[in-house]
Order: C-alpha cells, then sequence, then structure tokens
C-alpha cells in the first residue's frame, strides 16, 4: 500500500500475537522523509489484553532512518501533524480504572540513523546506532518512570554540528508544568563508541 505520504511493504500478523511490518515510509507535510525503516517487528502477549494489559514482549527495529526537524522559532516541528492527528480533542477525560497498562520488556535496534535539525540556530545532530539492546523491567507510562536491568551499545557514534549562527527568537508563552521523567538504569555496557563536535 502506498500514497504520497504512507508507503507499506508487507504486513504480517499471527495469532500468538506476533507483529512484523516489512518496509515502511512515512514523509512529513514537505514530503521530506521522516522516518523509513527495512523491518519492525513486534511480539505482543494476547492473553494479557482481556485484562486491559499490553505486554509488549519485544521490540525488533532495523535499516532505520529518522529526521526530526524543528522549523522555526516558535517551536513549530516535522511531526506536528501527526500529534495533532492523535490528540483527543475532547474535554471528556477517561476514569484511571478505565485506563489500559503498558509495559515493554525488551528492545533491540540495529543500523538505526536518527537527525535532529534545528534551523533556526542551523545545529544538528546526528545518532548513529549500530546496535542497542536493551531490557526493561518497570514500564510506568502514566507516571513517566522506566528502569532497565541492562543497556547494551555498541558500533554507535553521536555527530554534533553548529552553524555558529545566532537567531532572534519570538518571545514564547510560559511552558506548562510538565511530567518528570524518571529512568533507573543498574549497568551499560558500550563497544566501540564515539562522539564529535
Amino acid at each position: 500500500r502506498s500514497s504520497d505520504l504512507v508507503e507499506i511493504g508487507n504486513i504480517k500478523l499471527n495469532f500468538k500475537g506476533n507483529l512484523v511490518i516489512n518496509h515502511f515510509f512515512i514523509a512529513d507535510q514537505q514530503k521530506d522523509t521522516l522516518l523509513i525503516f527495512n523491518k519492525l517487528a513486534v511480539g505482543i502477549n494476547p492473553f494479557a489484553l482481556f485484562k486491559k494489559h499490553i505486554i509488549i514482549t519485544s521490540v525488533f527495529l532495523s535499516g532505520a532512518h529518522g529526521n526530526y526537524v524543528e522549523k522555526d522559532s516558535s517551536g513549530a516541528t516535522n511531526i506536528d501533524f501527526i500529534l495533532k492527528a492523535f490528540s483527543d480533542t475532547s474535554k471528556q477525560q477517561t476514569p484511571d480504572k478505565f485506563a489500559w497498562q503498558i509495559d515493554v520488556r525488551k528492545i533491540k535496534f540495529e543500523q538505526v540513523y536518527l537527525n535532529i535539525h534545528n534551523i533556526p540556530d542551523g545545529s544538528l545532530i546526528a545518532f548513529t546506532i549500530g546496535s542497542l539492546a536493551l531490557n526493561l523491567s518497570e514500564t510506568n507510562i502514566k507516571e513517566m518512570r522506566f528502569a532497565s536491568p541492562l543497556i547494551n551499545i555498541e558500533n554507535s557514534r553521536i555527530q554534533i554540528l553548529t552553524s555558529g549562527k545566532s537567531q532572534t527568537t519570538a518571545k514564547k508563552e510560559k511552558p506548562a508544568k510538565k511530567q518528570k521523567l524518571f529512568v533507573r538504569v543498574q549497568q551499560i555496557l558500550m563497544s566501540n563508541i564515539s562522539i564529535s563536535y
């Protein structure tokens, strides 16, 4: 299936809760690449769904390229149209007792590239992830609490490029108070990692 903004090679789903997407592409509203990947495999425990519990047993992503762009000093980005599409415009709030619990157990990335481009100041941060594997012991999305006993990163690098230019930024409204993020990691193993500036 394909369109001007989205292209999907094929999707496979079985009764064991294994979902595989081969070749996926999505463009932003300017038709520039937002995300493309060769393969995404997700394992889900189907029996937990009856208890309003989403247990993602594994996530595997390979051959991915992503681009995040901050367009101007107002804070507009190339993913705003996606956030708007999934935002809840209704005033009615779902009671906590009906909320779904989400747990993620294992995540692995291979050959993943992410560019973060800030157009107003001309900066670019490029992440190259050769291999990243982590196990999660806690994924509390509601309270933004995450814990991992082990993170293993190999053959990866970070490149930070700046143009040195400055730009007068528009006055922004005081942002709303954001929920704090809590991350606990017991052990991090790194091999062949480079950072350039």
